[in-house]
């Protein structure tokens, strides 16, 4: 076969498409990646989702202290002028000198896979003034404003540090500015969590911050990529999204009369119709909590939630437990007026201080659980049972029998949002 230069160009062409076509890219997006809330202050300390799609985890490190910030559109809160880079408002986070961080998370919806690469970026400011209370003296504010750090972790639950996947530099700039980042994990992780830190190496904790805003997707690379070709990238692509060109019509020539045009349309005795034939539907994925069904829950009605496990002798949930937990979380997100408890119970073969301990515990754990994905955290409460309401008895079955009695329970308090009295 003779072989010429079309011939080459061809193979070629066909070469400078394998690697898009054997390596194919996997898109992470983040809930809420521009942080779009309503503007306030931090809320309450302790475990309270203060922002839609994120998780507050610096008061789960630190009792007693506050949530990140929202800040707001026209800037001039808490002496912030800073507008956002996208969308509405946009995250403040302080590092304090007490040696405490704030913090917030998310669980992602496709796991980071060890031994891949990712890139990701985010846009990082300071202010000039960043004006706040502190436990020194609650009627003195004072100024946040050395230059601080933003570290990303990885985890496998709520506010679980992990692994550092990355960190910035020092933030000192006033305008926004992209930062990249390559995620080279070398473990499994389901959740990523977001921290304010002090530049190090650092010999006294001191008071700072850092602005963030409008993360992009955490996406899947080749390995042998660079953080300055993950920017070149990036910023190509940010260039070529212009706006479309506007299309204007033609103008008609004043002595040329505008034609118009019939199109004729040919009959037959029996027009013909296209037949339309039903594309096959997926069955739908049976539910693993069936009797979630608000239309026949009954208040005061009671719920095991199965295919939810522990590790042993502790309330850290196994992430096999997360798909039931996220069929929970929909349902009370798409049913708001349903308050629940959930309850746990422990075996009856432990004691019943232990057994006490841990239920409380487990039954919390869930809770945050579905407060980390959006509940309201009005909607669901948790109390601890131990052993008090076994369902196997201790005198007539074994101890493997006795299992069933170490259960998580779902109990309807209300249905239109007044709570069992």
């Amino acid at each position: 076969m003779f072989f010429n230069q079309q011939h080459m160009r061809f193979f070629l062409f066909i070469f400078g498409l394998l690697p898009g076509i054997l390596f194919s890219q996997e898109v992470i997006h983040l809930k809420n990646p521009s942080f779009e809330d309503i503007p306030r202050a931090g809320g309450q300390p302790f475990f309270k989702m203060d922002i839609k799609g994120w998780w507050d985890c610096g008061t789960y490190f630190f009792r007693g202290q506050t949530p990140p910030d929202i800040h707001p559109t026209d800037g001039f809160a808490w002496s912030v002028d800073s507008r956002p880079q996208d969308g509405k408002t946009y995250l403040g986070m302080v590092v304090r000198f007490d040696d405490t961080q704030e913090s917030l998370g998310q669980a992602l919806e496709k796991p980071l896979e060890a031994g891949n690469c990712y890139s990701f970026s985010v846009y990082l400011s300071m202010s000039d003034v960043y004006l706040s209370p502190t436990w020194r003296n609650r009627d003195v504010e004072e100024n946040f404003t050395t230059p601080s750090v933003l570290r990303i972790w990885g985890g496998n639950s709520f506010c679980d540090k992990a692994e550092l996947l990355g960190q910035s530099a020092p933030v000192d700039n006033v305008n926004w500015k992209p930062n990249y980042f390559k995620f080279s994990p070398k473990f499994d992780h389901r959740y990523i969590i977001f921290e304010a830190f002090y530049e190090t190496p650092v010999l006294l904790p001191y008071n700072g911050h850092i602005l963030v805003d409008n993360c992009s997707p955490i996406t899947e690379i080749e390995c042998d990529k660079t953080v300055e070709d993950i920017a070149d990238e990036m910023q190509l692509q940010e260039t070529e999204r212009v706006e479309p060109m506007a299309v204007t019509e033609p103008e008609e020539k004043p002595d040329e009369p505008k034609k118009e045009v019939v199109i004729e349309k040919k009959t037959t005795d029996k027009e013909e119709q296209p037949e339309i034939v039903d594309a096959p539907k997926e069955a739908p994925k049976p539910k693993i909590l069936s009797e979630l069904d608000e239309k026949r829950m009954i208040k005061g009605q009671k719920i095991r939630i199965p295919n939810l496990y522990f590790e042993a002798d502790s309330s850290r949930i196994k992430q096999e437990s997360f798909e039931v937990l996220d069929e929970l979380a929909e349902f009370l997100n798409y049913h708001p007026n349903v308050i629940i408890e959930i309850g746990g119970h422990t075996a009856s073969f432990v004691t019943p201080e232990y057994g006490m301990k841990l239920s409380s515990a487990r039954a919390e754990a869930v809770a945050k659980y579905l407060k980390f994905q959006g509940v309201p955290e009005e909607q669901v409460t948790s109390k601890g049972y131990g052993n008090q309401h076994p369902i196997v008895r201790d005198d007539k079955h074994s101890r493997r029998l006795q299992q069933k009695n170490q259960r998580v329970e779902i109990k309807v308090l209300s249905m239109d949002g007044e709570k069992e009295g």
